[in-house]
């Protein structure tokens, strides 16, 4: 039982007990559950990568509703969805990376698209071929993302800028073998990215997963936090979220890997101050996006021999009132990659 439904059950057996209490709290009156209902929707909408029989970007309101899907690509079209979305910082556009068909037997090209939070206005801002996980910039007005090569034995891949009036991409870091630049996210502050670099062990299939910083406008990147990966800068820029095996609870594993779960983190935005907001042992955490000020969503996710599943969750800053955004009660789609509509901040989660 979530603590949420426990303070329900707690609420109703004071509340239905019949005894008369002169300090019992009054009803709510329709104002006040006018104005909470317009902070719920002031919590906006959220975007997030669906893998179920193909892989899709949807949107969905925090205030309740069903997700509506936005692409509809499949295996025999042109244009199939990947991981990794984000909002424009005016919300009004959607940046994801997608793969088209290149010829029968051949290997998709994947590269940058953009939208419209209706899934109309599409087209591509790149085409390189190798292109995943673009993140906004500050200013709107280009988008950073990686090139992960396929060539290579070890996982290979530098983070790209492309600007949007020109068209012009540029290299941001440079890699051996071995090395992946991924997950970027835009600080709303200043020309900074915070991103994920792992690298993977050549004599084995472990990877270690560093938060580097790079400067938009030069310089060398630089690390952030160790053992820790998939960060997202808050509204203010002020705070970081992020994931982290740090504190080596519990133990997963797949195919022949076996690792410490992730657990959820939010530190300054310097790394100082880390606090956990999670402890799920069993379970993974990942993909954290800001909701306003004081909230975040985020992926958990499970694999039970063949049988993989994630959902989104959305719990406040400071670890409470954790409550689930989307889910699937088979346990067979993946929810992942979730990224916050930029809007006005909304309150804690009441629980």
């Amino acid at each position: 039982m979530g603590l949420c439904a426990a303070v329900l059950i707690s609420v109703c057996t004071a509340a239905c007990s019949g005894d008369d209490d002169d300090d019992e709290p009054a009803e709510p009156t329709t104002a006040t559950a006018n104005a909470e209902a317009e902070a719920e929707a002031e919590a906006g909408t959220i975007a997030f990568y669906r893998f179920a029989q193909r892989d899709d970007i949807g949107i969905v309101d925090l205030s309740g509703g069903e997700p509506t899907i936005l692409t509809q690509g499949s295996e025999l079209d042109w244009l199939l969805a990947t991981r990794g979305v984000d909002w424009s910082p005016d919300g009004q556009w959607l940046v994801y990376g997608a793969s088209r068909a290149n010829g029968p037997g051949a290997e998709r090209l994947r590269d940058i698209y953009v939208m419209r939070p209706d899934g109309s206005d599409l087209r591509a801002v790149t085409n390189v071929g190798d292109a995943a996980w673009p993140a906004w910039t500050a200013d709107g007005e280009s988008i950073v993302f990686s090139r992960l090569a396929s060539e290579d034995t070890l996982p290979h891949g530098e983070l790209w800028l492309v600007t949007l009036q020109t068209g012009e991409t540029r290299q941001l870091t440079e890699n051996l073998p071995g090395v992946a630049d991924v997950l970027p996210s835009a600080s709303p502050t200043g020309d900074v990215i915070a991103f994920s670099r792992v690298n993977y062990d050549e004599d084995g299939p472990g990877a270690r997963p560093y938060i580097y910083t790079l400067d938009l406008d030069g310089g060398e990147p630089e690390l952030l936090i160790e053992d820790a990966l998939e960060p997202d800068f808050s509204p203010d820029g002020s705070r970081l979220a992020y994931v982290s095996r740090a504190d080596q609870n519990g133990s997963l594993t797949y195919g022949e890997v076996t690792f410490f779960a992730a657990e959820l983190y939010v530190a300054n935005a310097d790394g100082s101050d880390p606090q956990r907001l999670t402890q799920t042992f069993e379970l993974n955490e990942g993909h954290p996006t800001w909701v306003g000020e004081q909230r975040l969503v985020f992926q958990r996710g499970e694999k039970t021999g063949d049988t993989e599943a994630s959902w989104l969750l959305e719990i406040n800053a400071d670890g409470t009132c954790e409550r689930e955004v989307l889910a699937d009660a088979t346990l067979g789609v993946l929810f992942s990659a979730p990224s916050w509509r930029p809007s006005e901040s909304p309150p804690p989660i009441d629980c």
